[in-house]
């Protein structure tokens, strides 16, 4: 039953228990292909073990239409993989629902491809938005600024 397979899965998760997740869904993916929840599961655990090749083989081999924050973590996969033009290539322009974090993402891989137009967009609209924490993501955005005029 899916439903009571969905179930068991949820609570591996709560548990934090990824290594089981990781040596179970590939199996379970054979047999639901087609099953998001199943896909989004595996990325997640891949990402929490750290397994950042794997996590972005298999969503260059399974592609699907992914929930936001498993999204963040592919786009992280590639960022700490040094495939900023694969980070770039998922990223998608944050909204007012994004959390802090992917906005700072989106920032840091805006600025190393050179996109300074969604540079521009993104700190001006993160000033709107965060306000308050505009002050660490401008001393963060002139410490890079510096750093990428250096080399």
């Amino acid at each position: 039953d899916i439903d009571a397979l969905m179930t068991y899965m949820s609570g591996l998760v709560e548990l934090k228990n990824w290594s089981v997740l990781n040596e179970k869904l590939p199996e379970y993916l054979i047999i639901h292909p087609e099953e998001l929840f199943f896909k989004e599961i595996y990325i997640q655990s891949l990402f929490e073990m750290k397994l950042f090749k794997d996590l972005v083989q298999f969503v260059e081999n399974y592609p699907a239409d992914f929930s936001y924050n498993i999204r963040f973590k592919i786009i992280m996969a590639y960022y700490r993989l040094g495939n900023i033009e694969g980070a770039y290539s998922m990223l998608t322009v944050p909204s007012i629902d994004y959390e802090y974090s992917y906005w700072l993402l989106a920032l840091e891989i805006y600025m190393q491809i050179g996109d300074d137009e969604q540079v521009k967009s993104c700190i001006k609209r993160m000033y709107a938005v965060f306000p308050e924490k505009m002050k660490e993501t401008k001393d963060k955005y002139n410490s890079l600024t510096q750093l990428f005029t250096l080399s």
